[in-house]
Formats: C-alpha cells, sequence, structure tokens
C-alpha cells in the first residue's frame, strides 16, 4: 500500500516536473525534451475542423472582418484548427499559426506554420493582429510583459480569450502550478494599449474564474 502511494507520488511529480519545463518553453522557443514529447506531441497532425460554436473563432472573425487587418497570427495553435477555419473564412489575409512545436516552417491549408520565437519578425512590417485562446495564461509575468512589449513596438493589436479570476485585480494571481489569472485589462493599459472590449462569460465557479474575450489596439489614436 504504502509502496503503491510513493509509485503514484513519484509518477505526479515527474509530470508536474515535466509540465513546469512546458512553459518555461512556450516563449523561449527552445526544443522539448524527449520526456515532454511523451506528454505531448510535438509534430501534430494539423485538423480542419473547428465547431461553429467555437467562442475564440468566432471573436477572431469578428475582429479580423472589422479591424482590417492583413495578417493575423494565433500564438498556441497547436494542430491549427482555429487558424486553419480563419484562413478558410478570409482567404485574403495571412494567416500564421505559431507554436513551439514547429520546429521547422511549413504551410497547410493557406496557413503558415512557424516557431513562437519568431512572432517579432512575423508581426513588424504589416497590419497585424496577434490571437490568443488560454495560451498567455501559461506565460509568467515577464513573458507576459515582453509579449506586450513586443506587440506595442510592432505596432500589433490583440485579440485574446484568456481566464481571469472573478476577482478584480491589479496583479497577477497563481491559477495552477503551470498557469496564472494575469490582469490583462490592466497590462494593456499600463503597456499603452487602448482597450476597446472586454466581454466574460463564468465557466467555473468552484475555481472562480471566467473566460474574458478582450480587444486592444497598440495605436491610441
Amino acid at each position: 500500500m504504502i509502496e503503491g502511494i510513493k509509485v503514484i507520488k513519484t509518477a505526479i511529480l515527474n509530470r508536474l516536473a515535466i509540465l513546469k519545463t512546458f512553459t518555461q518553453q512556450l516563449w523561449s522557443g527552445k526544443n522539448f525534451s524527449d520526456k515532454t514529447s511523451n506528454y505531448y506531441s510535438t509534430s501534430p497532425a494539423i485538423s480542419t475542423t473547428c465547431p461553429e460554436t467555437d467562442v475564440a473563432t468566432n471573436f477572431y472573425l469578428r475582429v479580423c472582418l472589422e479591424g482590417g487587418y492583413d495578417r493575423a497570427i494565433e500564438i498556441g495553435a497547436y494542430n491549427g484548427r482555429r487558424a486553419v477555419k480563419l484562413k478558410s473564412l478570409l482567404p485574403n489575409i495571412e494567416v500564421y499559426g505559431l507554436d513551439v512545436m514547429y520546429r521547422n516552417g511549413f504551410e497547410n491549408k493557406g496557413v503558415i506554420f512557424r516557431n513562437l520565437s519568431e512572432l517579432e519578425n512575423i508581426a513588424k512590417n504589416s497590419k497585424s493582429v496577434l490571437l490568443s485562446r488560454g495560451t498567455i495564461s501559461y506565460m509568467s509575468p515577464n513573458e507576459v510583459d515582453d509579449l506586450l512589449k513586443t506587440l506595442k513596438n510592432c505596432r500589433t493589436d490583440i485579440a485574446l480569450r484568456e481566464p481571469v479570476t472573478v476577482f478584480n485585480s491589479k496583479i497577477t494571481r497563481k491559477r495552477s502550478c503551470i498557469s496564472y489569472y494575469h490582469p490583462y485589462s490592466y497590462l494593456l493599459k499600463k503597456h499603452g494599449f487602448d482597450v476597446k472590449s472586454i466581454r466574460g462569460k463564468r465557466v467555473s465557479l468552484s475555481m472562480g474564474e471566467v473566460y474574458n474575450s478582450i480587444f486592444a489596439k497598440s495605436n491610441m489614436s
């Protein structure tokens, strides 16, 4: 009995260590370790299936239509289902899907897939909007600051759908051992963004969290 508990405890601690490594690599773009690949596919099959009820995709679509962007960049694209759907609906804009598992650039269904570390080069010199659904919550406070500085310097707008605490706050709070509740509205304004919309829907009473859809412009004019 005791030995069984020790085995389970060791397995949990090993998994948590792998997840911590995964989040540390999220912004750096470093290669996954062999252990990480046991839990996360480093070459996911690109998906063309995205339900019509997907809130994030519908939010992305409205932002892109109303903003008249030349380029849409989704971070944390994983299997690309939202990026592929967006490209199929808006064939005249460039759509990029960025994630840490993309070792080499490739295209599928008209979407250009690249490593997350290439964000700055992709965002600059174009009328771009960055899209994120749940990805930024896995970045540390310092990584979020770096991301927003990069987007501001590149004059890139941002549309995100991320979990936040129901309690108003100007500080980042831990959501789990690997994720955070960031005060997005406060941080965006701090970095000079003009926050245009915030819409939330309660999804977890037990965790006391809301998923907010936030759109912010990098140009205050």
